[in-house]
């Protein structure tokens, strides 16, 4: 895993931005590493790194994954409407509605 801290430079040699990191990332089915260098300390080769896990993050992509399939299956046209039979009529009482007066 490599990372390193960039300062770029203009033909002065003056800073021309802010430094940028590099993120060394080892990803694999249990967990994410990433390791950041944060800096040097003054005067010393000391280095200080950062190191952040985060288990189980292919699982969300692959979950996601999952969910857009899914999607994709229930949305997919060429099902057409379900016709169902028709309907008996209910044994029982009829009624007529009758004069409803607009007239």
């Amino acid at each position: 895993m490599t990372s390193e801290k960039r300062q770029h430079v203009d033909s002065f040699k003056r800073p021309t931005f802010e430094p940028s990191t590099e993120v060394a990332i080892r990803s694999n089915l249990q967990e994410d590493v990433y390791m950041v260098f944060a800096g040097a300390v003054n005067g010393t080769e000391e280095a200080v790194y950062r190191f952040n896990l985060n288990p189980l993050v292919w699982w969300v992509w692959f979950g996601g994954m999952v969910l857009v399939f899914g999607g994709i299956i229930t949305m997919w046209p060429g099902g057409g409407p379900v016709v169902a039979a028709p309907r008996r009529k209910q044994a029982g009482y009829q009624v007529e509605l009758v004069g409803t007066g607009a007239d």
